[in-house]
């Protein structure tokens, strides 16, 4: 099971891309029945509005999922409860019929999480209900592949607990692809992400040799191949959170939550081969959480859940790093304008993340 972090209420911000400074907005503060404690990154619907989830909140505190544009109008799309599943940890997917995909952790008719689509007005409709033999507490999200499947993971369940890979067509068949049997991973935490070379590359939070998690790579049809294991200590750090992203060059890069002094960044390349790109000293932030973005500029982006070097307290970070390894601080937390973010960045249209 993932351990669970203390959580605040979240902040919605956009940071614009010009240097030498960075300008941040904040775009709505979460008060409970609006939402509460969003985990996750958000998507940009067709209009240029940014949907998202929070995991707690809304009229049954269950999670609900939203939209909001600038400068700051907010509309519920939806509060959750029950049998639709509740305390979503993942962003929304928008897929090209303009429906909204998602996950909700808990819930559904077996208590173990569920697959659901929604319209952008709130119409929702719940695609699978997991019985933890097929899988439980799905707290990634989902991702397209090029067969027109969506595939995810969940945290939990499966013949070995450890949580298992699915696929899930629009309409709602469900196949399970793989299942962790802790040896080759347990615990994933992100969906995988489809690579040029047609391959789905992912992370798992514990398990591999060392239990400090894995990397992975996984045919459309389930071939499995483990590529990786941290090593939970040293550069190499361990327990990757977020998703993979594939840069511009080919290669797979990500975080991972501990490892070096505060955590790391790391590229690796198709066949497995990892380098770190940056350890994390607490002042330049800490634990990042959330997958990384390459901006249009090539650049990456991200958060870090802990550290910064705020008057008031390390409440996380925005960073830019290169392929490289040359990492910039963007913005420090103070509470006030958010603290501990756990999703990463998205870039809109208009440049600003």
């Amino acid at each position: 099971m993932i351990v669970r972090f203390s959580r605040w209420i979240f902040l919605l911000c956009a940071v614009a891309m010009a240097a030498p400074s960075q300008v941040f907005t904040t775009l709505l503060d979460f008060n409970g029945i609006n939402g509460s404690g969003p985990d996750a990154a958000l998507v940009e619907g067709i209009a240029g509005q940014m949907y998202g989830s929070t995991h707690y909140g809304g009229t049954s505190n269950a999670g609900t999922l939203f939209s909001v544009s600038q400068p700051g109008t907010f509309a519920s799309v939806l509060s959750l409860s029950g049998s639709e599943g509740v305390y979503p940890n993942a962003g929304l997917l928008l897929a090209p019929n303009r429906l909204l995909y998602g996950t909700a952790s808990a819930g559904g008719t077996s208590h173990a999480g569920t697959v659901f689509q929604t319209t952008p007005t709130g119409t929702l409709t719940i695609l699978h209900s997991f019985d933890s033999t097929d899988g439980g507490m799905p707290i990634g999200g989902l991702t397209p592949a090029f067969n027109g499947m969506l595939y995810g993971t969940t945290n939990e369940g499966g013949p070995h607990s450890y949580g298992t890979i699915f696929k899930i067509s629009p309409r709602g068949a469900l196949t399970t692809v793989h299942n962790f049997s802790g040896s080759d991973g347990a615990n994933p935490t992100a969906a995988p992400v489809q690579a040029s070379n047609g391959l789905l590359y992912g992370a798992t939070w514990a398990g591999g040799a060392n239990n400090s998690g894995t990397i992975y790579a996984i045919r459309m049809g389930g071939v499995f191949t483990t590529l990786y294991s941290f090593s939970g200590s040293g550069i190499k750090g361990g327990g990757p959170y977020g998703a993979l992203i594939q840069g511009n060059d080919g290669n797979l890069y990500g975080t991972a939550q501990v490892g070096g002094f505060y955590g790391t960044v790391f590229q690796i390349t198709p066949g497995g081969v990892l380098t770190t790109l940056y350890t994390f000293n607490g002042i330049d932030g800490g634990e990042p959480m959330g997958a990384l973005v390459q901006g249009t500029d090539g650049d990456f982006y991200g958060t870090t859940s802990t550290g910064g070097s705020g008057p008031i307290g390390a409440w996380g970070t925005i960073f830019r790093i290169t392929s490289t390894g040359t990492l910039t601080t963007l913005h420090t937390f103070e509470n006030a304008d958010g603290a501990v973010p756990y999703g990463g960045l998205v870039q809109q249209t208009n440049g600003a993340f």
